[in-house]
């Protein structure tokens, strides 16, 4: 009798694959069942397998990949597909990932006014109220998110007093050198100086005196200069020129010339009256 015996057929399984493997650690396949040598392929995904069964993944997400076991003399050759779901990294693990270090601040501020590098922010606002190193928590969203998750970290803020600059002026604030906060604001022009520096009007006559614009008492500037200023000027005592009239005027026995303008009795050139003699019909005249 003859009797024509089949190949077996080589049954082959994976162990110790982890559920959702962290892509950026690389893991050996371990493959059991088999008969002949192994040799692997990658059938889909991003990801790389040697020949050794070392998988490399590029980033998160299933790859797919094929073991095959060599023929025997007893055993058929047999391939089977298998798959891993690779999950994404810690944040840390980002290309862009830097913990923000040497962030300062003035006591009175709160984290809303500290500036964080691209992907980081505050997981809550906090006010500092006093000086010292602060522990705040800050998260980091990279920016590769497919691949990479968010993370929460813990970091200091050094808070500091503020630091006057150069005092307020009458023009411009006092800030903190430190932060560029206002301390004092300007001061603003204080116009109380009479120091007939800048002319206003001139008298038009004696019954009118010079006006002149005040002078700021801190910085000496001049009202005239300020718009929102065009009240702040002042009356001098210094009055204007007299009006003389060329005509004579003769009064109580003198003559004299006097002012034209109204209501300036001022006098100059006073003379008595000489000359001339009466007659019978006539007044001597001067």
């Amino acid at each position: 009798f003859t009797v024509t015996l089949n190949k077996g057929t080589q049954t082959l399984s994976v162990s110790g694959t982890p559920s959702a493997p962290n892509w950026k650690e690389a893991f050996t396949v371990s493959v059991g069942g088999n008969k002949g040598a192994l040799s692997y392929a990658i059938t889909s995904g991003n990801a790389s397998i040697n020949s050794s069964g070392v998988i490399t993944a590029n980033g998160a997400g299933q790859v797919r990949y094929s073991v095959t076991a060599a023929a025997t003399d007893l055993y058929e050759a047999k391939t089977q597909e298998f798959s891993v779901t690779f999950s994404k990294a810690a944040g840390n693990l980002a290309p862009d990932y830097a913990k923000p270090t040497n962030l300062t601040i003035c006591v009175g501020h709160t984290s809303d006014d500290i500036t964080l590098p691209t992907g980081w922010s505050f997981v809550s606002t906090t006010t500092f109220g006093q000086v010292g190193n602060i522990t705040v928590s800050v998260t980091f969203t990279p920016s590769d998110t497919a691949n990479y998750n968010s993370i929460t970290e813990n970091i200091f803020i050094a808070v500091a007093d503020h630091t006057g600059g150069t005092a307020a002026s009458c023009t411009t604030d006092q800030v903190c050198t430190e932060c560029g906060e206002v301390l004092v604001e300007a001061l603003g022009h204080n116009y109380t100086e009479q120091v007939d520096n800048t002319v206003r009007t001139i008298a038009a006559n004696c019954q009118e005196c010079n006006t002149y614009w005040y002078d700021c008492s801190r910085c000496g500037q001049s009202a005239k200069n300020d718009a929102n200023a065009t009240d702040k000027w002042y009356t001098s005592n210094e009055a204007g020129a007299h009006n003389m009239s060329r005509d004579w005027t003769s009064e109580n026995g003198q003559h004299f010339h006097k002012c034209t303008v109204t209501g300036c009795d001022h006098v100059e050139d006073t003379e008595d009256c000489d000359g001339g003699r009466a007659t019978c019909q006539a007044k001597a005249i001067c």
